[in-house]
């Protein structure tokens, strides 16, 4: 029987895509050229796609519905290096091992079940949660085999993981994820960027063609994400580029982040200091001046309001912009780059709006009040406005609003004025998808803060 890893067939390269030439000895090649659906992000590290509802799975005992570990062919203990379990050599003497090696089963199950990516996915969920990496190596590398044209970049993802887990050569997992890459960059799916780069970076493929290719293009597909930003500025540093790190930074601070926006400044100015003195080091110190001072100039904020109150009460913050649109906390980031930072009630009486670049114009301030507590009434809030903070030019003004203790007469809006010289902003951020892209990376954004880490999943002994 012809070896897996060494017998692949090529498959056809996409129309119009820029892919290298197919590897026999590397991972099969899928063939979903641009345009294609790579929107399912996850890997055997982060869930695959789910099956759609109402589909089913053939199973491997050809039953209909969501197969069980039980039906699945027992794993072979012998699965290493770039040997097929399933090859004559590894099976000589035992034909029914032939019958129940991964790579065996899944091969001919693949060559007559045509089944959906959703499918698949769902059972490579199934078997990430009991660990069985090398059935889900298996699954993955012949469903690519006979089925190219339903490649994802997820599924390369996944692949490389587990080929990882299962020690196989570094070089192959390398090929896998830059198939990855490919999927991910031909269908402008930002969310599998990130997840591939994540990957290479882990594995300690840095400063790589591919892995740049891959932060830079999420970083414009994805004004609103964090995570390619600040893998951008950890490049920077490694790659000593000043160029890069002052760019980045201003990006990342332009815009305010609900829930970790002191967290990613921090972060943006320790990557930053970091690069300074390595530059100082290196006896290039006006490149390193260069960089502490469009640092310090990119962490000015030209707008800034800070709400409190006294007593036990829920007030929201609420903001109109110039441009008609609103910042409030179901909508927490603007076109303008205005957002609400935080939720204060009850002992946390604090609430900020920032917009690090603003426009020139009229904003107008108002208080919602959720509740007010009749034991420890909220009879007053303040609001401080700052304007260019951070900025020679800074100033600041206070303003109290008295409130009505039953919430039924709401306090009058309060408007500040920001001067033409005081807005920087010059490019309004896309409209379409802002809250979405900010409410699918909230749980993640303070994960990815730190670099990714440079060790590989832990491998078990087999």
């Amino acid at each position: 029987m012809n070896n897996a890893f060494s017998k692949t067939p090529k498959a056809p390269n996409p129309p119009g895509a820029t892919l290298r030439d197919q590897d026999r000895s590397n991972p099969p090649r899928g063939s979903g050229g641009p345009g294609a659906s790579g929107s399912q992000r996850g890997s055997t590290a982060a869930q695959p796609p789910r099956s759609r509802p109402g589909s089913t799975a053939t199973t491997a005992t050809g039953k209909s519905g969501k197969p069980t570990i039980n039906e699945l062919p027992p794993a072979r203990a012998s699965l290493s290096g770039s040997e097929d379990p399933s090859s004559s050599s590894s099976t000589a003497g035992n034909p029914q091992l032939k019958t129940v090696g991964p790579f065996a089963f899944w091969d001919s199950y693949f060559k007559t079940h045509a089944e959906t990516p959703e499918q698949v996915g769902e059972k490579v969920a199934l078997l990430r949660k009991e660990s069985k990496f090398d059935h889900i190596e298996a699954i993955l590398w012949n469903y690519l085999k006979h089925h190219p044209r339903e490649a994802k970049s997820w599924m390369y993802q996944g692949l490389a993981v587990a080929m990882d887990i299962n020690r196989r050569d570094p070089a192959k997992v390398k090929t896998a994820l830059s198939y990855a890459a490919d999927l991910a960059l031909a269908s402008e799916d930002v969310a599998a960027m990130v997840m591939v780069a994540e990957l290479m970076y882990a594995r300690g493929i840095r400063n790589d063609e591919t892995i740049i290719r891959l932060i830079d293009t999420a970083r414009t597909k994805g004004p609103l994400l964090a995570a390619p930003k600040l893998m951008s500025l950890t490049l920077a540093v490694e790659t000593l580029d000043p160029e890069r790190m002052v760019a980045t930074v201003e990006e990342l601070l332009s815009v305010g982040w609900p829930l970790v926006d002191e967290a990613i400044r921090k972060k943006a100015r320790e990557k930053a200091e970091a690069l300074a003195e390595q530059l100082d080091k290196a006896g290039s110190s006006d490149a390193a001046h260069r960089v502490r001072s469009r640092l310090a100039r990119s962490e000015a904020r030209d707008l800034v309001i800070r709400l409190t109150w006294d007593g036990d009460a829920d007030l929201d913050l609420i903001v109109e912009e110039p441009d008609g649109g609103q910042a409030t906390m179901l909508t927490p980031c603007t076109i303008l780059g205005g957002s609400i930072l935080n939720n204060g009630y009850g002992k946390n009486p604090e609430e900020f709006y920032v917009c690090p670049r603003a426009v020139p114009g009229r904003y107008r301030i108002k208080l919602d009040q959720i509740y007010n507590n009749p034991n420890n009434l909220a009879t007053r809030a303040t609001l401080e406005i700052i304007h260019n903070e951070g900025l020679p030019t800074e100033r600041k003004s206070t303003v109290v609003v008295e409130l009505v203790a039953d919430g039924t007469t709401k306090p009058k809006p309060v408007e500040v004025v920001v001067r033409p010289e005081e807005g920087r902003r010059t490019q309004l951020l896309p409209y379409a998808g802002l809250l979405a892209e900010q409410q699918k990376f909230a749980e993640t954004l303070l994960k990815t803060l730190a670099a990714p880490g440079s060790e590989p999943p832990k491998k078990e002994d087999k």
